[in-house]
Order: C-alpha cells, then sequence, then structure tokens
C-alpha cells in the first residue's frame, strides 16, 4: 500500500470555506480526501469542492505570460505594462479585484489606485454579491451575524432563496434544525420550488422579485411603529405586492420574534431585485428582534473582505456597476483585473490586463495574461460567510505563477514582503469601516417602488462568475455541455 501524507486547505470556490485533504505522494498531490473532524463541513464536500484536485493537476494551469498570442516573461510583461500605464490618462485605468481574491491582494490593489491618484477601483465577481455586502458600508445598522458551524442550533430559520443549491453541504445542519425538536421552523423564501423549499415548514412563494418587500413587511411586525419610517408602509401594499396574505406574513414574524434562537439565511442572486435592500432589512430584523442573527452566503469566498478593504482604503471609489458603465462607454480604456473567474471586458480598449489560471482564447495584442498562484499555492486572509476570518497557507509550490498582490508590487516597483503586508492588511481588517448614513424612510420608499418580475430561473449549481475559471474542469463541462462563454 502507497503511504500519503495528508495536506489540508480551505476551499474557496464559494464562502463557506470548507476543509478539503489531499493526497502526498513524494512532492506531488495524487488524490482528494475528506477531513472528516473539520467543523464546517463534516468531511462533506460538494461539486464544486472536487474542481481543488483538478486545480492542483490541470495541464492546461498557466506559468508564463502572454501578450496577445506572444507567449514572454513576467518582467518583460510587467515593464510592457507600465509603459502602457504611464502613457495612459489616469482618468482612463479602471481596477477590478476578484472577490475570490484574499485581502492583501485586494489592499495592494488599493494601494496601486492611490498610487496612479485615481479612483477606478472595484470588487469583481457576482454583482448580486457585492450589492448586498455594500450594505456593511451602512452606519446606521450593526447586523448580528450568525456562525455557519452553529447553524443547527437554532430553532427558527428563515431562508431567503436557494441556500441548498448554492451550498448542499448545509443540508446536514438544515436538517439539524428541522428535527432538532418538536417546534423548531423553517421558512423559506422563494417563488420556486427548489432544493431548499424541500426542507421547509413554510414555503413562502413570493412573486418574483418581491424578498425585499415581503421582508420589510415582517420588520414591521416585529418592530412596530417604533420605528417612524415604518408608518409609511402598510401590510395591504406588501400583501398586494408579495402575493402573500397579511396574516401569513404575520404569522411568520411573530413566530420567529417569539423564539429565543432565530437566524435569516441569505443567499443573493441574480434573479433577486435589489439584493441590498434584501441585506437591509435582514440586518433590520436582526437589530429590533432580540437574540436573532444572520449569514449571508456568497458564491464568491471573499466578497465581503475584498468589498470591505477597498471601502477602507478608498472609500471614495466607484463601484462594480459603475466601472462596467464606464468601460462601455469608453472612458476606462486600460483595464487591469486582479483574478480570474470575474468580468469580461469587451474589445478594443487599449490595454488589459488579467491574471488568471488558464489561457482564455484572448489574442488581441495588447491583452496581457499573468499566471496566478491559486488557493493552494499562496498565502493570505479572508473574510467568508458570517465574517468567519481564516488564513490559508500554500501546501504545494507554484510554478511560474505569483500571487496577485505579489504581481502588483512588481507594477508598482516595491519590494514589500507579504509578513509586512499581512501586518498592514490585519490592522485595517479589525477596524470598524466609516460607513455611509442613510435614511431608513428612504429605503422604505425603495422597497414598495419594486415591482414583481416575471417568472425567474432555478438557481444553477454550476455557475460560477462568467464560468471562464470552471469551464475548464469535467464535473462543469459534463452539466453544461455546449454552454462554455
Amino acid at each position: 500500500m502507497v503511504k500519503y501524507k495528508l495536506k489540508h486547505v480551505t476551499c474557496l470556490y464559494c464562502s463557506m470555506g470548507c476543509r478539503v485533504a489531499f493526497r502526498e505522494v513524494g512532492d506531488n498531490i495524487t488524490a482528494i480526501d475528506y477531513d472528516d473532524y473539520d467543523p464546517v463541513n463534516r468531511g462533506s464536500l460538494c461539486p464544486r469542492g472536487h474542481y481543488n484536485i483538478e486545480l492542483i493537476n490541470h495541464p492546461g494551469r498557466l506559468t508564463d505570460a502572454w501578450l496577445g498570442k506572444k507567449r514572454t516573461s513576467i518582467t518583460d510583461a510587467i515593464k510592457y505594462i507600465d509603459i502602457k500605464l504611464k502613457k495612459a490618462d489616469k482618468a482612463s485605468i479602471g481596477i477590478m479585484v476578484s472577490c475570490g481574491s484574499c485581502n492583501e491582494d485586494a489592499y495592494m490593489a488599493s494601494q496601486f489606485a492611490k498610487s496612479l491618484g485615481t479612483v477606478n477601483i472595484s470588487p469583481s465577481g457576482e454583482a448580486s454579491d457585492i450589492d448586498a455586502a455594500s450594505v456593511y458600508s451602512w452606519s446606521n445598522q450593526v447586523p448580528r451575524m450568525a456562525d455557519l458551524r452553529k447553524i443547527g442550533e437554532f430553532e427558527n430559520l428563515i431562508i431567503v432563496g436557494d441556500i441548498l443549491t448554492r451550498s448542499p453541504v448545509l443540508s446536514k445542519r438544515i436538517n439539524e434544525v428541522k428535527y432538532g425538536k418538536r417546534g423548531n421552523r423553517i421558512t423559506v423564501i422563494d417563488p420556486n420550488v427548489t432544493h431548499t423549499t424541500w426542507f421547509a415548514t413554510t414555503h413562502l412563494r413570493n412573486r418574483p422579485g418581491t424578498e425585499a418587500l415581503l421582508l420589510a413587511g415582517i420588520y414591521k411586525i416585529i418592530a412596530g411603529d417604533a420605528r417612524p419610517e415604518l408608518r409609511d408602509l402598510d401590510m395591504k401594499t406588501v400583501e398586494e405586492g408579495t402575493g402573500i396574505k397579511a396574516s401569513v406574513i404575520e404569522s411568520i414574524a411573530k413566530g420567529f420574534d417569539g423564539i429565543e434562537k432565530g437566524c435569516i439565511i441569505f443567499v443573493p442572486g441574480p434573479h433577486k431585485q435589489r439584493n441590498d435592500l434584501i441585506q437591509y432589512f435582514i440586518d433590520a430584523i436582526t437589530v429590533v428582534s432580540l437574540g436573532k442573527k444572520h449569514i449571508t452566503f456568497f458564491s464568491f469566498a471573499n466578497t465581503l473582505g475584498v468589498s470591505k478593504m477597498i471601502d477602507s482604503e478608498v472609500p471614495s471609489h466607484i463601484g462594480y456597476g459603475d466601472m462596467i458603465s464606464r468601460v462601455k462607454e469608453g472612458k476606462i480604456g486600460n483595464l487591469l483585473i486582479f483574478g480570474d473567474e470575474s468580468y469580461s471586458p469587451p474589445a478594443g480598449l487599449d490595454l488589459v490586463v488579467r491574471t488568471g489560471f488558464f489561457k482564455d482564447g484572448t489574442e488581441d495584442p495588447d491583452t496581457v495574461l499573468l499566471p496566478l498562484a491559486s488557493h493552494i499555492e499562496r498565502k493570505g486572509t479572508m473574510s467568508l460567510a458570517g465574517s468567519r476570518y481564516v488564513s490559508i497557507i500554500p501546501i504545494i509550490h507554484n510554478v511560474g505563477s505569483r500571487s496577485n498582490w505579489k504581481l502588483i508590487s512588481n507594477l508598482m516597483g516595491v519590494t514589500k514582503g507579504f509578513d509586512k503586508i499581512l501586518d498592514e492588511t490585519t490592522n485595517i481588517m479589525v477596524k470598524e469601516t466609516a460607513g455611509r448614513d442613510i435614511d431608513p424612510r428612504a429605503k422604505i420608499n425603495e422597497v414598495k417602488s419594486v415591482s414583481p418580475s416575471g417568472s425567474v430561473p432555478l438557481d444553477n449549481v454550476t455557475h460560477f462568475g462568467d464560468n471562464r475559471h470552471v469551464s475548464n474542469f469535467f464535473w462543469w463541462r459534463a452539466n453544461n455541455a455546449g454552454s462554455v462563454k
């Protein structure tokens, strides 16, 4: 029998952050294994978790830089980028940081933006995730986040969206709530019948796009008229908008408020309207209902960390939507994208720089592709679901690739080491971000103006950003034949 060592790493294919084990024989990773003792996933892995082994051993991994069709060295690619940026108008330069990047990457990208004198920097990933995460920079609410390892201890869950498609490993914990003791309740808010709704004791099939209005109604019932802005919202409006009877909403709200341990689970998604308002009213409920918490599961692992870092270091930065609009309008012609599986820019820009794991077929002579080290090959810190702060360490050596923070350091011409960057990053992450004051009454008016949409499709477990990254893996290809972008 072949002897092997077990190496452990955190899976970063969603914000749940499961632990994955690998079998190492000599200097080679030969197979995936399961970490039965990890308190997060208890050995279980979803299909995305198995992408990790393919990423390690994939024959198509980048080890060199590319300038259009030409293979080149990282050093020469950096020199080319530097020349182009020195000639560019600073207002035409944009920087995007994938929400799959670590906090140190986002920190160095922010320093790079400041050195260039631009506020054109934004997170990049799922727009719905970024919208939801933006609420954490609003200063007049302090969300009470749950620890995902303790979800099974709650007596009442309200789940907004299809969490068991996003993170099927959670099914064990959802079952612990459902069957933990008599009287436990699970309410799922979703216009569709999904994997998650099969676990529900109550399924609220709201009109598509009205999740925020339904949560505002729950908030009103729990808070009453103690909050002045809620006087502008009547339950008839909520009932007519959501298609859910006011009496049903009242029963759900009072049942949730009346128990000791309750949690709201939120799954942002591109087919929901106003993910920011959904997150806002979830936070509001946990503020007014004693002992209640919430947890939001993002499709990109470090949406919270990247968003917080950029908010902290470049407070006046533009948003993700604004970045895309400015690129489309031609205002930003030099775009640097740090991290794979995110935004696909249009053709014809003066300069596109992308760090990634695989060659993506781009042959534009002004597109530079730099080989990126994966989370299995680099150091870093991340803020996962529930603001769970984790450190990642390499379990194998990278071959030819570099971390984003290192590539950005090369572009800036600085020699700062990782430990120094880690210290500076940690100091920022432990501080409270200076938030933006918002008007609660304005949020009530906004949610009242959201109209129901048409039918919405089911979530797709294989979807991840623009799929550039995961389309290299067998499980994705097997389930999405003919749909590679």
